[in-house]
């Protein structure tokens, strides 16, 4: 059995300011534990300029370093050492008759030695930059438009367009490294039912984290998709894609290979100490599952207890008669049927 050794070093500095330099006790912006930005609550805007006069430029910087070490180094265990330093500048209007834009973009350059440690075996460090560009160009740099989008809000419900960060069960940002996972599409985020939050996304693409380009969100790239160097990292190469669901398998199954995504999310808290969720997605002609969740608060002295339930299963459209029903190439045996997702 391999011993394995590794460490992180996350550094991240935060700056915001305002356009006019407006004083304030609130922090314009904070950090949740799982990288996710918090930003002040917007202005309201008179006229068209201050739309844009009264909004705010957030920014941050970030360093991070990864490391792992095995006793011993083989075909799979490979000591690496890789760091980074990123940089990110979102702009965030103030609102004008409902409307509101954001902006963001986002940089990281990575530095690891490739004689020793082999850009395809990089772990955690990987989204430090693209892998595709770095095999194609040698850049070991990342220069991206990670958010840019238009929004409506009308009583407590928001229309967004665009590049935008979606944060439901099923999709996360996920801004933990330089650059966060974003989509492109169309939100309706709702609270307008009482003690109801509702989320409804079409994302037609993914950007992950290691990618300078927007890619399909349920597809591998392979020879035939394109003629650069490492197709398989040209579109979703996330280690949780399904292996099987390649360009190609796809064209010969008479599938899309452009699907888009769409999900539904609902929390509601009606009853007094009872949270229940709900979340789904669908692939069209592929894949869909479903989600629904319980947590009940058990208030006690000085402490509370909170059981919770969750239920999940998944539906298979089609995708498990082209990729199978494991997500690698390997390991079918173990299946009921092999080439069923459900």
């Amino acid at each position: 059995m391999q011993r394995k050794y590794s460490l992180f070093v996350p550094l991240t500095l935060s700056l915001a300011a305002s356009l006019l330099q407006a004083q304030t006790n609130m922090p314009k912006q904070s950090l949740k534990t799982n990288g996710q930005l918090i930003y002040q609550k917007q202005k309201n805007a008179d006229s068209l300029r201050e739309l844009f006069s009264e909004g705010n430029f957030y920014g941050r910087l970030r360093s991070n370093t990864f490391y792992f070490a095995y006793d011993n180094d083989d075909a799979t265990h490979d000591t690496q050492l890789i760091s980074g330093l990123g940089a990110s500048l979102v702009f965030k209007s103030a609102q004008y008759n409902g409307f509101d834009t954001i902006v963001g973009l986002y940089g990281s350059r990575a530095f690891f030695n490739e004689s020793n440690d082999a850009v395809g075996t990089l772990k955690a460090g990987k989204d430090m930059l693209s892998r595709f560009d770095y095999a194609n160009t040698g850049s070991k740099s990342m220069g991206v438009i990670g958010q840019a989008n238009i929004g409506y809000t009308y009583s407590k419900t928001k229309l967004i367009v665009g590049r935008q960060l979606v944060e439901t069960f099923y999709t996360k940002s996920n801004d933990t490294k330089m650059i966060p996972n974003t989509f492109d599409g169309l939100v309706i985020d709702s609270k307008n039912i009482a003690n109801t939050h509702l989320k409804l996304a079409y994302l037609t693409k993914q950007k992950l984290r290691d990618h300078t380009d927007a890619h399909a969100v349920l597809m591998v790239g392979d020879a035939n998709s394109t003629s650069s160097l490492k197709p398989q990292w040209s579109e979703n190469d996330d280690g949780a894609m399904h292996k099987g669901l390649t360009y190609t398998a796809l064209k010969a199954a008479g599938k899309p290979t452009d699907a888009p995504l769409i999900v539904l999310d609902a929390q509601n808290s009606s009853i007094n100490n009872l949270k229940i969720n709900f979340s789904s997605y669908v692939v069209p002609e592929l894949l869909s599952q479903v989600m629904t969740e319980l947590n009940y608060k058990i208030p006690l002295k000085g402490f509370s207890i909170t059981p919770g339930l969750r239920y999940i299963e998944q539906f298979d459209n089609g995708a498990g008669a082209v990729g199978g029903a494991s997500i690698t190439t390997t390991g079918l045996g173990g299946y009921k049927d092999a080439h069923s997702l459900d």
